[in-house]
């Protein structure tokens, strides 16, 4: 790939913080909506608590997984197979409170609406992990200018945490003032932050510099 210019590099490092900040907002923002989701579905505390508890492990084996897709293929597919994953998770997190009435003899104290979020959560840990693979990606970027690459990496960093974190509040005031969730409003915001961001991805992110540890030759 032939050496991009500070104004591409830019531009690219813009449209990857901004793909960051979306996926972070949509796991910080959506965090409150866990217990008054559950409890509208019927589920115990403990029901609840594996809601976090699934998508943190599968956040693990994400980190790993998607982070060695991104060496062997590229950066930018590693981000769309993410981002096509975790649409099917919050489809289907949208729609499980629409099952909370259909149970099972062999799972007691269970329905299939706990059942599908349960899922749900679990796969927005398994395609969630595209933190490594954007740094990775804004560190390629701006490997000739060390300090400038520190800069942007800390600006990513503030991207994915912050905006999340402060708007929480917001959706937690949703999911409780929303008692029929069909499916819930929260949810459908994020679902609606995905096609943008696909478009982003196809259409504005160029392939990582040349030279990346692990890649195949093209």
């Amino acid at each position: 790939m032939a050496q991009m210019s500070s104004q591409q590099a830019n531009f690219a490092f813009a449209t990857a913080m901004f793909i960051s900040f979306i996926d972070q907002l949509g796991m910080n923002f959506l965090q409150p909506c866990n217990v008054p989701l559950g409890k509208l579905m019927r589920a115990s505390n403990q029901q609840i608590a594996y809601f976090g508890l699934v998508r943190g492990l599968m956040l693990l084996v994400s980190t790993v997984w998607l982070s060695r897709c991104s060496d062997l293929t590229s950066r930018r597919l590693a981000v769309i197979v993410s981002m096509a994953g975790s649409a099917w998770a919050y489809i289907t997190m949208a729609m499980a409170a629409s099952y909370k009435d259909i149970v099972f003899d062999t799972f007691p104290g269970t329905n299939a609406g706990i059942m599908m979020y349960t899922f749900g959560r679990a796969l927005t840990g398994f395609f969630g992990g595209t933190s490594p693979v954007l740094r990775a990606f804004v560190v390629e970027l701006y490997l000739g200018n060390p300090v400038l690459q520190k800069q942007k990496l800390v600006m990513l960093q503030v991207a994915q945490q912050s905006v999340g974190l402060a708007l929480a509040p917001v959706a937690g005031s949703i999911a409780r003032l929303d008692r029929q969730v069909r499916p819930h409003p929260a949810l459908l915001d994020r679902l609606r932050r995905r096609p943008l961001r696909a478009v982003l991805v196809h259409m504005l992110l160029p392939e990582e510099p040349a030279g990346r540890c692990g890649a195949k030759p093209r």
